[in-house]
């Protein structure tokens, strides 16, 4: 009577992970189905409207992934991510008076405020935060006292 319980719970066990993908196949299906029919169809029916909500819903996620990138960096070390931030500001802003000059008109004090911006940036970003750039790490290893 044992070896005819342990075929009955081998063939069980064989139907039971069957069954059980069948049914997470089946629930996938339509999970998928019922995210992407409304959204095809508003995508034909309200092609602006479509556009908006999820360049929104897009915008959400990526200010939600920056924001916990920024908090982590924040508890890590306030001053350093004070100047990452002005950097990158720096950066933003050079970059948008440059189109905005190239637009204008004005091609080189679009490039002047390009350099300007990117000097700024090397000297917030390694003259005042303290970090070696690659080249000078490489250049002036630090000597270890004995």
């Amino acid at each position: 009577m044992s070896v005819f319980k342990r075929i009955l719970n081998g063939y069980r066990s064989i139907l039971g992970g069957i069954s059980r993908f069948i049914l997470l196949l089946g629930f996938c299906t339509l999970t998928g189905f019922l995210v992407s029919y409304p959204a095809w169809k508003l995508a034909e029916t309200k092609p602006r409207l479509f556009t908006a909500v999820f360049l929104t819903a897009a915008a959400a996620v990526i200010l939600f992934f920056l924001f916990r990138h920024f908090l982590l960096s924040w508890r890590t070390n306030p001053r350093l991510f004070i100047l990452k931030t002005a950097g990158i500001l720096t950066l933003l802003a050079g970059f948008t008076l440059f189109v905005w000059q190239t637009y204008s008109r004005r091609p080189v004090l679009a490039c002047v405020l390009l350099v300007v911006s990117v000097i700024a940036y090397g000297i917030i970003r390694f003259g005042l935060s303290g970090i070696k750039s690659d080249t000078e790490a490489e250049a002036f290893p630090e000597e270890k006292s004995v």
